[in-house]
């Protein structure tokens, strides 16, 4: 009779682990390891456009505008 009930104490416990603490636990490390995935895609659709401009259009861009001239003030004595 003691062993029966030893056996289902123990029964109870070990469930009430699970479903309390290792089921929320594991159900929660899914989610976060879902969200980190978004942010990283995120991220990555959004530096796709970056990446995939012409780096040299820049460079024309700039050589299009003009030349630079050195501004020196000049002080009167």
């Amino acid at each position: 009779m003691f062993k029966i009930l030893l056996l289902v104490l123990l029964g109870w416990v070990l469930y009430n682990f699970a479903v309390k603490f290792v089921i929320p636990i594991y159900k929660t490390s899914q989610q976060l390891k879902k969200q980190f995935q978004n942010i990283k895609e995120a991220q990555n659709r959004a530096q796709q456009p970056a990446n995939e401009t012409d780096p040299g259009s820049a460079a024309k861009a700039k050589e299009q505008i003009g030349e630079y001239i050195d501004f020196e003030e000049i002080k009167e004595k």
